[in-house]
């Protein structure tokens, strides 16, 4: 075989397989991966890093708010956050309706802040989109505000 066939039979099989490969993109083998929801997304994600703050009780919320130390990150992110952590969905009992972003400042409404806390994470968990097909791509579950204050209240780093 002389090099030019060699040559023109290389060059024939790189278009066959780029052709392959624009038919496989054509009928979606290469798609965006979706998620059923928030836990979903978190889990396949941000899982090796990120675990889902104790919902067992209000408990694990309340000491976040309740702890001085670093300024108070937990505090500021749930005031940062607060506006798009909308009611619906689930209920609190003994509270009828959702603690304002004053009674973050205050120092007796933490008991209802976690309480309230704890069941919009438990309930935002198994959001899922408003999509045809109910699912979320990375594009746009980042961009959602509620995903951004569940990531931010809802999940911690897990410790080493």
């Amino acid at each position: 075989m002389t090099t030019q066939a060699i040559g023109a039979a290389a060059v024939g099989a790189a278009v066959i397989g780029g052709g392959g490969t624009l038919a496989a993109y054509a009928a979606g083998a290469f798609s965006e991966v979706k998620y059923l929801d928030f836990n979903d997304y978190f889990v396949k994600v941000f899982g090796k890093e990120y675990q889902l703050i104790s919902l067992d009780n209000h408990s694990a919320i309340e000491g976040k708010i309740k702890n001085a130390t670093s300024g108070n990150l937990y505090k500021k992110l749930l005031g940062n956050h607060w506006d798009n952590m909308q009611e619906g969905g689930f209920t609190v009992t003994g509270l009828s309706t959702k603690p304002t972003k004053g009674d973050l400042e205050g120092t007796d409404k933490e008991t209802e802040v976690a309480k309230w806390t704890k069941e919009w994470c438990k309930a935002r968990k198994g959001k899922k989109s408003t999509a045809e097909d109910k699912k979320w791509t990375k594009s746009i579950i980042d961009a959602d505000k509620e995903w951004q204050a569940f990531f931010a209240v809802c999940l911690e780093k897990k410790s080493s």
